[in-house]
């Protein structure tokens, strides 16, 4: 990740890399990367939030579509980074995690892949319906069962129903659990967006796990999932499937890592940075990119650690669950500095070796945003709960 946050600082730092020493220029770095969004915490075990609270929550609704406030917000968090944390930052070795075994399952089952067609607009009723019955049994699971506790949520809403309609979301988070996404993402909207088929996301879910079977693989097109083959590269279709929902302004999330991880964080896949150069090129503009982080969710669907297998099929409950939801993150100067000569070499069609190098900048910067969101959730989950959820600028 050595150049992933040059970008950013390239005015001030000019020829130092990222992962030296900055020393006296801390000051001065203040003022050069990518706005915190002050609304009120949300917590979800069982308790709504107050008149003052929701007024808060409102009179700041656009503060983070404001770069320069977001850009403050991110600073903020890279000065508080220890040095040492981002040498090794810009170190960290990009090791997939997969053993051999699991690499063979993968590869054999994605060649037993079952087609299923596309969600219609005459299947919207039976979309609105599956999404808003997971996303309501969900809440049972995640907020009486177990007790969520949200950071920021508002961002999340205002981004899905207040953006404009022509403007693509992409959000993208850390992967704990096989329960990320329906299930916690979905306890973390309101009923109006969980029925409304139109605002709800579009999710990538993988040949080898989700459409191995018709009856399960429609019914997950019918709750927007799109088919993404892991271990399949970057010039695989079904990545510019979720580029074209995103440049029609859409809502997309994403797992960069690629795969669950319950210890640790993996890095991203440059698979996120061609997403969103495909957007670019069709569009020629970037979407609305939200980051979040959580923690918890892992307890209460555990799974092995030397296997990844789960543990049991029953949902835990009684855990607490963290989720933090992150200002707008920008990636414009990436694409200033990396685009034309990825257009020039023919775009994102042939992946020529200047759009790879896009590709990977957009997704070590993305690595690094995730990072410094779990700093500050474990930060303010030890202040306001007197929970350690582990160190907070982990070297992972």
């Amino acid at each position: 990740m050595a150049d992933s946050m040059q970008p950013m600082t390239d005015e001030i730092l000019q020829d130092k890399q990222f992962g030296q020493k900055i020393g006296t220029s801390r000051t001065e770095i203040d003022n050069s990367i990518p706005a915190h969004h002050s609304s009120t915490d949300a917590k979800c075990d069982n308790s709504n939030q107050t008149a003052a609270e929701k007024n808060t929550s409102t009179r700041d609704t656009f503060r983070w579509f404001n770069p320069n406030s977001a850009r403050q917000a991110w600073q903020k968090r890279w000065k508080e980074a220890p040095n040492n944390w981002r040498d090794y930052m810009s170190s960290y070795p990009k090791k997939f995690g997969m053993t051999n075994v699991e690499e063979e399952k993968i590869r054999t089952k994605n060649g037993t892949y079952v087609e299923t067609p596309a969600l219609t607009e005459r299947a919207r009723v039976g979309s609105s319906l599956i999404m808003g019955f997971v996303g309501s049994m969900s809440k049972v699971l995640m907020k009486h069962l177990n007790s969520l506790y949200l950071y920021n949520v508002q961002v999340l809403h205002d981004a899905i129903e207040r953006r404009h309609e022509s403007q693509g979301l992409l959000t993208f988070s850390n992967h704990r659990s096989v329960m990320d996404d329906p299930f916690l993402l979905g306890s973390m909207l309101p009923a109006r967006i969980l029925f409304n088929p139109y605002r709800m996301r579009w999710g990538l879910c993988s040949l080898d796990i989700c459409f191995q079977n018709a009856l399960i693989g429609r019914s997950l097109r019918l709750g927007k999932a799109l088919p993404l083959k892991r271990r399949g590269g970057i010039s695989q279709s079904f990545l510019a499937t979720a580029a074209e929902k995103l440049a029609g302004g859409d809502w997309v999330h994403i797992y960069p890592e690629g795969r669950v991880r319950q210890f640790g964080m993996g890095y991203s896949k440059r698979g996120v940075g061609k997403l969103l150069a495909m957007a670019y090129e069709a569009r020629q503009r970037l979407p609305l990119i939200l980051p979040m982080y959580h923690e918890g969710i892992e307890n209460v669907m555990p799974q092995n650690s030397q296997t990844n297998q789960l543990q049991s099929s029953i949902p835990q409950i009684g855990k607490n669950i963290f989720v933090i939801t992150g200002e707008a993150v920008d990636v414009g100067h990436i694409f200033e500095k990396f685009m034309p000569a990825c257009l020039e070499a023919g775009g994102t069609t042939h992946d020529a070796a200047p759009c790879v190098k896009l590709y990977e900048e957009v997704a070590d910067f993305l690595a690094i945003t995730m990072r410094l969101l779990r700093a500050e959730l474990r930060k303010r989950v030890r202040k306001d709960h007197n929970v350690d959820l582990g160190e907070p600028y982990e070297f992972s």
